[in-house]
């Protein structure tokens, strides 16, 4: 499934500035995403990781080098991330909880997580697809495209929970 980033992104940047205008508790961070990833960049980063990052995260990256507050707490990765070395131990700590085999992470890049709880994003470098951990699995998407976009529901139905909670 191809994505047309540019319109992608700016219908979740829509989204977002809805829900900080009805956030007035401020519960969740409003950030605009980064700015793109240069080839180089991405290159770095399989470089640093020996192997090619699936064609639909690096087709984000070059859209968007990672976003703070992708979803509620949760920060999705850019390239720098990777390079960061609180944020790895950080995600090891949680990967280590996980419920996925030694062997499977070993195929396992962590794009996602928040500090505030347990959530941990993994992309399979094999396959593709994207799993949600909260200790155990919590959902899997086809690929980083399908992730992204079900975030982007997921955001939309912050919209109506805030709605709700602005009404009384």
């Amino acid at each position: 499934m191809s994505i047309d980033w540019k319109l992608e992104i700016l219908k979740l940047v829509y989204v977002k500035q809805v829900i900080a205008d009805l956030d007035t508790q401020k519960l969740w961070p409003h950030h605009l995403p980064r700015v793109s990833a240069s080839s180089q960049d991405i290159f770095k980063l399989e470089g640093m990781l020996g192997r090619k990052i699936p064609e639909e995260y690096s087709e984000f990256l070059k859209f968007a080098n990672g976003w703070p507050g992708f979803y509620q707490h949760v920060d999705l990765f850019g390239t720098e991330d990777f390079l960061n070395e609180d944020l790895k131990a950080y995600t090891n700590e949680i990967f280590e909880q996980t419920s996925i085999s030694d062997d499977g992470k070993q195929n396992v890049l962590a794009i996602a997580t928040t500090r505030q709880d347990i959530d941990l994003f993994c992309l399979d470098l094999m396959s593709g697809e994207v799993i949600w951990f909260a200790g155990t699995e919590v959902e899997r998407f086809e690929g980083f495209n399908e992730f992204y976009l079900a975030m982007v529901d997921y955001n939309r139905e912050e919209i109506e929970e805030l709605k709700g909670e602005n009404t009384y």
